[in-house]
């Protein structure tokens, strides 16, 4: 049986965006890149869907920016309400990563 982990990335890599957003202007390429260095297995569409996802959840703004070099590129900043999410979540995160951490870990099996 192959575990769907999917919707688990998704909640890891939106408290990602936001924290990227929170502490600069992000662009799209930029948070691909990122999260790729990070192991995160997503396409740069999917990156897109997401933060246009948050944006529409008011977590994130977007403009239009035209120092790019192919033209205009959106650049999305975190919002009030996105960087209060974020500063709520942030001991949660702290909880949860203790939580796992001092759990001794199991033998790996296949996902």
């Amino acid at each position: 049986m192959r575990i769907n982990l999917k919707e688990l990335y998704f909640g890891l890599i939106h408290l990602h965006l936001l924290d990227y957003a929170c502490r600069e202007p992000l662009l799209g390429a930029e948070a691909f890149r990122k999260l790729q260095r990070l192991g995160y297995p997503l396409s740069p569409n999917a990156i897109y869907d997401l933060l246009h996802l948050m944006e529409k959840l008011g977590w994130l703004h977007s403009r239009t920016d035209n120092g790019g070099k192919g033209g205009q590129r959106r650049v999305y900043i975190a919002t009030l309400t996105g960087k209060r999410a974020l500063d709520v979540l942030r001991p949660q995160v702290k909880l949860l990563y203790d939580q796992l951490s001092s759990v001794e870990e199991p033998a790996h099996l296949p996902l």
